[in-house]
């Protein structure tokens, strides 16, 4: 995390809060993700709950927009071994 982003203090408090959003979402990540998060300015004035409810939420596009993309993608070969 760049030093831009506060303090040494403020920088651990950061990144212990999204290693506890992870580890409280598991069945967000039953299936395997890689994810990089860039924290920017300003990311210390939110909460705990901030983060996880936004972790999820990406997370879950992520896997809406991977499933839509699955399903298009066997309907194309469907369609092409005809």
């Amino acid at each position: 995390m760049s030093r831009k982003v506060g303090g040494a203090v403020q920088r651990n408090r950061i990144k212990r809060w999204v290693r506890e959003a992870f580890r409280t979402q598991p069945e967000l990540f039953s299936r395997p993700i890689d994810i990089v998060l860039i924290a920017k300015r300003g990311i210390d004035d939110f909460s705990l709950q901030t983060i996880r409810e936004d972790l999820i939420r990406v997370v879950s596009r992520y896997y809406r927009q991977a499933n839509q993309d699955l399903g298009e993608r066997a309907r194309k070969d469907r369609e092409g071994s005809r």
